[in-house]
């Protein structure tokens, strides 16, 4: 039916009022969110720019059963390359030289809950690294700290880069 709201049927188990559209598509892309939702693994969000990607980590989030933990978001490309580990992992003092005090990260931040990560693609290849070390094994080091703390947080990234096979093993 010419009009009709195709994305009615799945609008009323999901809470994603902040997505507009009716077509099919967003339908399709709202019941696979749905279904992340529930799985409480690490999602990958892929679209152009101004598509709701982030809108979307949120609906997902309150979806899930981290919807009452802390939700902590991150545009990777707004910080320095030199800073975002720091950001995300936390530092000890002296770790660098802008430490001029202990830092817990982003990652303790959303401790329980959920850890969105806006243009992923542009995150430094080490920091990629040791952010896969974490939703591998749940365990990271604060910059300047041997010890291993432990993490419970779930990981939603997006990016607006052509994301291939090999490109998506990386990030």
């Amino acid at each position: 039916v010419d009009g009709a709201d195709a994305t009615a049927r799945v609008r009323e188990r999901f809470p994603c009022g902040e997505l507009v559209g009716r077509s099919p598509a967003l339908a399709r892309a709202l019941e696979l969110a749905s279904l992340a939702a529930l799985a409480d693994s690490p999602v990958l969000l892929t679209g152009p720019s101004g598509t709701g990607k982030s809108l979307l980590a949120r609906a997902i989030t309150r979806g899930g059963t981290r919807r009452d933990a802390p939700f902590v978001e991150l545009n990777c490309a707004a910080l320095p390359s030199e800073l975002i580990e720091s950001e995300l992992f936390g530092a000890t003092r002296g770790a660098h030289s802008t430490a001029s005090v202990a830092r817990a990260g982003l990652v303790a931040a959303a401790e329980g809950g959920t850890l969105f990560l806006d243009e992923l693609a542009e995150l430094p290849s080490a920091a990629q690294a040791k952010l896969l070390h974490l939703t591998q094994t749940g365990s990271y080091h604060r910059l300047g700290d041997d010890s291993v703390r432990r993490a419970n947080v779930r990981i939603i990234a997006a990016t607006n880069a052509e994301v291939t096979g090999a490109d998506a093993s990386k990030l």
